[in-house]
Parts: structure tokens; C-alpha cells; sequence
């Protein structure tokens, strides 16, 4: 067949097979730091061995250092001079390395090539679709067109040939209409495809977009598809207009569907938008007044939204108090020895969910004793059910964190002026919240402005992923000349350097760090010009066992890295909060989050 090298190998047939197999899962997995490696000691055994060039010319092909992609596989077609899997991703590469003649000539081969043999892995159409986004890529709309709509007559299912088409007609960008209709024909058979979500994303900033998808698709009686679209939209950044399809969602569904209804109140989550959250939790509830969570009735949580929409102060709900403090106790809830073995349908889970996220924007509003009032009704019912095990774990572990948070909480109220601190961070900011600090000599309360989810890595000039968006709508909630407290890193830490290695963007794993340290500290000088903030630097919370490595050797890059920064300091505590290798016992709080308690630690270094 077409994978046939036509060199013999120096390696065992039953070796060779074994290594080409390893080779091909590490890459279907994105396991590239592991695949290169298999690879580079393989050439060393047997250089004829043209897999291994495969592997190496595909891995930089994804690190987008086309030129040694093109060596690489160049090598491999040598050995293997008819492989048609080698040939496509050749053109490809030559394609977005800027060389299109080299790039059609190499797909016309591999086209010529594919037609003499029908038993090949890759169809011959591929190679028709790669030679019409040659044609397009060198703005020659007609003729590619053309080319695809040929291929398109004899099968208009193809999704390769439809998405290609869905490209030339987007870069033209004179006919929306055409646009959307193949960006459902491909979408209905694939809801995962993220190009074709992007390309579609990308098509929403026009507002005919919009109106004349409500033309081709009826909201009334598709009102998930519109949910499902806001998606896309949100994942560049167009937060507007996912709230504006996630609305429209909402609205058709008659806010019954507690699955559209939570998407839409994670959406006003970016913008922070959070009475809008408790406006529509309390819609949801009315409209399914009759449903309960155990004996829990859905109504009973009705009046504290209530309450917080028409508050007994001028106050909104949008705007932070000045110095919040608990004056209803909260209770402890005693695990269940046994889990509860009935399982919970879909939309309790989301109903759960969105009562969890209506107490998590309480809590960072300092609305503490409503925060308290919700727990004692929910935490009962939710006892016993393994809930970090389902889709709406991330919600959960919020309430598991808050529900610890609030007894800890001051009782008493603020003695004269009120001076604020704020936090800006991940979930780990939520452990200093609304908690009391000495600073410079006077009380200070510690001011929570949570960005969910949020990686340092997201905050970099280039990135359009919705946590910036939130970052920087949260930021400008701080007061210009305000002392904060930035607490970002441990995400991270604990997902993004270690996939940024596994997947080769960097050498070594400091390469890594050094890089989010340097887009940490660029952001942090971009605070201090827009805002004129003093500005701390909170340590990665070394919390968990697995990560704690990662993190030690994280921080330490922080410090040496402010030393030298005369207007951002480094609050250098993370040591104390260890001992022999672990998180000390009064420190810990749910597993994931620091215990307030070290906030004396805090206060030390902040005096120093």
C-alpha cells in the first residue's frame, strides 16, 4: 500500500511495526515531547526509518517552524517516495511556509499518485480539496470555487470539500446567507469541528451575521442551537454577542431549560454582569415554581434572590459594599458515611449549578448573610451526591469552597474609615475575601475580584480567550491608585506549562516558566501605567501534593525575577506555608484552597 517504505529497514519487522504504532498514538494524543524523543532514538538505530521523519516533520509542522517540517519530511518521503499521508502533509506545510507552487506540485503528485491505487488511506479528494485551498490561499476565489464544486456534484456530504468551501466563501465575505447555510451543513454532522467554529465566530462580528440567522434558523423552535452557537462566539471573545444568542436561547425556551439558562449566567459572568445573574436565576425559579431538589422547593430560594434585587440600601447588587461581615451563623453539614447511589438527571445538575453560581456571585459581592441563608437550604440536600464527578463539578467545588469560607467570615463591623485592598486572582483569591488585614498600620478589608478560570497565559497581548475579557472588565472595578494584590499562576502551574512541554512549545520546562513570568510581568506594568496601581505579588499557593514541585520552582522565578522590579513586589511567604515537603495542617481547607488563617503570614510580609 501507500505506507509501504521502499527501503528496507534496519530495524525487526516486528520492532519496526511496534515503534510506527507507538509513534502514531503519541501523536493522535498530542504527546509530542514523547513522540519526538521515540523518534530521534529510532533515527539513531536506523536511519531509513521514515515514520520517524513523519513524526518529526508533523511535530514541527504544529510548533508552525514550517521550514524544518518541510526537511523532515522530505526525509521521509526519500524512504518512501509514494506515501500519500507524507505527500499531503508536505504540500501542506510547504502551503503555510508561503511556497504555493511548491505546495500544488506536491498535491497534484500526490493526487496522480492516489488515483493509480484505490486502496490508499487517504482519499484521492483530499488532495483535490488541498489543491482548490492552494487556489484560495493565492486569493483566486473562481478558480477554487470551481475546483470544489466539482467534487461537491459527486458527493455534497464531504465535509472536507464543504469546509474548504465554507473558507473562499468567508474571505470573499459577500454572501452571508451561503455562508451560514454550509456552516450548518457541516456543523449538524460534526458539533465538535473548532475550525468551522472559529471561521463561523469570526463571521458573528458582521451584525447581518446575526439577523440572518435568525432568518434561516426560527429561535422559537431551535432555542438550543442558539445556545450552542453563543459558544463559539464566547471562545474569541465576542461576548456580546453570545449573550445576545444565549438571550434569545433563553427567551424561546420560556427559561425552562436550566442547561441554556446556566450558559447564559456564566456569560454575564465576563462582563460582570451579576445582578443580571440573580434577575435570572429568579426568572428560572418562577418559571419552575413547582420543582424541587429533594424536599427543598425550588420557591424557597425565591425570596433571598429577592431581597438582593430590591436591597434595604441604595446599594445595588452590582456595586461592592465597604466592609461586609456575617451576622446569620453558618451551620456545619456532616458528610454522609455512604454516597447516595440515586443519580441525579440533567437538569437538577444544572439547577444545582446555577443556585451554586447565583451563591458564588453573593459571596464576591459581599452579600454574606444571604450567602448563609442559601447554604442552610442547599448544602442538606446536596450531601452525599458525588457531584465533582459530574459536568457541573467546577460550579460545585465553588460551593465547597464558599461553604468552608463563610463561617470564617468577621462578625463584627468596621470601627471608622473603611480602607480597601483588593485581590485580584483565580478561585484561590475567594480564601482572603472580605477577610480584615493590617497594612501600613491600619485595618484594611481584603476585597475579592475573582476572574474564573483565569491562566497568566490567557492574559498575553495576542490571546482572545474569554478570561481576558473578564480580567480586564474586572480590573477596571478597582479604584485608579488602589494598593492589589495580584494572585494568579497556580492554573497554570498545575495544566498549562506541563501541556506547553508535553507538546514541545518550549525546551524545558523553565523555558516555560520564564515565559509566563514574562507576560505576568508585562501585564502587571501595563496595570501600573493604565491604573497607577501599587501592585503585590501573592506566591502560587503550593496546596496540592502533585503540583507543589512545579509550583516551588515557579515562585522562586517570581522573586528573582521582581528583585529587580523597584515598582511591583514580591510578597516571598510560600515557604512558610510548607514543611517537609507538604502543606502544613492548619492551612489546609477543602484540598484545593488555602485556609485564611495564614493570612498573619500575609500581613507580616506586607509590613515588611
Amino acid at each position: 500500500t501507500s505506507t509501504t517504505s521502499t527501503t528496507p529497514s534496519l530495524l525487526e519487522k516486528s520492532q519496526a511495526e511496534e515503534i510506527r504504532k507507538k509513534l502514531e498514538i503519541l501523536l493522535q494524543h498530542k504527546s509530542y515531547r514523547p513522540a519526538k524523543e521515540l523518534a530521534l532514538n529510532t533515527i539513531k538505530s536506523d536511519d531509513t526509518f521514515d515514520p520517524a521523519y513523519y513524526t518529526l516533520g508533523m511535530i514541527e509542522f504544529q510548533m508552525k517552524k514550517y521550514d524544518f517540517a518541510i526537511i523532515a519530511l522530505e526525509r521521509a518521503l526519500l524512504f518512501s517516495p509514494k506515501n500519500l499521508k507524507y505527500l499531503y502533509q508536505l504540500g501542506q506545510a510547504q502551503l503555510e511556509n508561503g511556497s504555493s507552487k511548491d505546495a500544488l506540485s506536491t498535491f497534484q503528485k500526490g493526487l496522480n499518485y492516489a488515483l493509480e491505487n484505490t486502496t490508499n488511506e487517504i482519499d484521492h479528494r483530499e488532495f483535490e480539496v488541498a489543491i482548490a485551498s492552494v487556489e484560495r490561499k493565492n486569493k483566486n476565489y473562481q478558480t477554487a470555487t470551481k475546483q470544489i464544486s466539482t467534487i461537491l456534484a459527486k458527493d455534497g456530504t464531504y465535509t472536507k470539500a464543504l469546509i474548504e468551501y465554507l473558507q473562499i466563501v468567508h474571505e470573499k465575505g459577500d454572501d452571508v446567507e451561503e455562508e451560514l447555510k454550509v456552516f450548518l451543513r457541516i456543523i449538524i454532522a460534526d458539533q465538535n469541528n473548532q475550525k468551522v467554529g472559529k471561521i463561523f465566530a469570526e463571521s458573528l462580528k458582521k451584525r447581518t451575521t446575526i439577523d440572518t440567522l435568525y432568518t434561516l434558523i426560527p429561535p422559537k423552535t431551535t432555542a438550543s442551537a442558539y445556545s450552542f452557537f453563543s459558544n463559539f462566539a464566547r471562545d474569541i471573545s465576542l461576548i456580546n454577542e453570545a449573550i445576545e444568542l444565549s438571550e434569545v436561547a433563553c427567551k424561546n425556551s420560556e427559561y425552562e431549560n436550566s442547561g441554556i439558562v446556566l450558559g447564559l449566567a456564566h456569560l454575564y459572568e465576563l462582563p460582570v454582569q451579576f445582578e443580571k445573574i440573580i434577575l435570572l436565576v429568579s426568572i428560572f425559579i418562577k418559571k419552575n415554581i413547582s420543582k424541587k431538589l429533594g424536599d427543598l422547593e425550588y420557591s424557597k430560594i425565591l425570596p433571598i434572590l429577592e431581597h438582593l434585587l430590591v436591597p434595604e440600601s441604595s446599594l445595588s447588587f452590582n456595586e461592592l459594599p465597604n466592609a461586609p461581615y456575617l451576622t446569620i451563623p453558618s451551620e456545619g453539614f456532616q458528610q454522609p458515611k455512604e454516597n447516595r447511589k440515586d443519580r441525579l438527571e440533567s437538569f437538577v445538575l444544572d439547577s444545582i449549578a446555577l443556585f451554586e453560581t447565583a451563591l458564588k456571585v453573593m459571596f464576591i459581592q459581599g452579600r454574606l448573610n444571604e450567602c448563609s441563608r442559601l447554604l442552610k437550604l442547599l448544602a442538606p440536600c446536596l450531601l452525599g451526591y458525588e457531584l465533582h464527578l459530574t459536568h457541573i463539578r467546577n460550579e460545585n467545588a465553588y460551593f465547597g469552597d464558599i461553604e468552608k469560607l463563610i463561617p470564617l467570615i468577621p462578625t463584627k463591623s468596621v470601627e471608622g474609615e473603611v480602607h480597601k485592598l483588593y485581590v485580584i486572582g483565580d478561585s484561590h483569591s475567594l480564601s482572603l475575601a472580605w477577610q480584615r488585614i493590617k497594612y501600613k498600620g491600619v485595618e484594611h478589608v481584603l476585597v475579592p475580584i475573582l476572574v474564573t478560570g483565569c491562566k497568566i497565559w490567557h492574559l498575553r497581548p495576542e490571546s482572545t480567550f474569554y478570561t481576558k475579557y473578564n480580567f480586564e472588565t474586572a480590573v477596571k472595578r478597582i479604584p485608579k491608585k488602589s494598593t492589589v494584590l495580584f494572585l494568579f499562576g497556580e492554573i497554570d502551574c498545575r495544566e498549562g506549562i506541563l501541556r506547553a512541554i508535553e507538546k514541545c512549545y518550549y525546551p524545558s520546562i523553565e523555558d516555560a516558566m520564564q515565559k509566563n513570568v514574562s507576560v505576568y510581568s508585562s501585564l502587571l506594568q501595563e496595570m501600573i501605567d493604565t491604573y497607577q496601581f501599587n501592585i503585590y505579588v501573592h506566591p502560587v499557593p503550593p496546596v496540592l501534593n502533585e503540583t507543589r514541585p512545579i509550583v516551588t520552582q515557579f515562585n522562586l522565578l517570581l522573586k528573582v525575577h521582581f528583585l529587580l522590579k523597584k515598582n511591583v513586589k514580591y510578597l516571598d511567604f510560600s515557604h512558610e506555608l510548607v514543611s517537609d515537603g507538604k502543606l502544613k495542617k492548619e492551612y489546609e481547607l477543602d484540598g484545593t484552597h488555602l485556609h485564611p488563617c495564614y493570612l498573619s503570614i500575609l500581613e507580616q510580609y506586607l509590613a515588611q
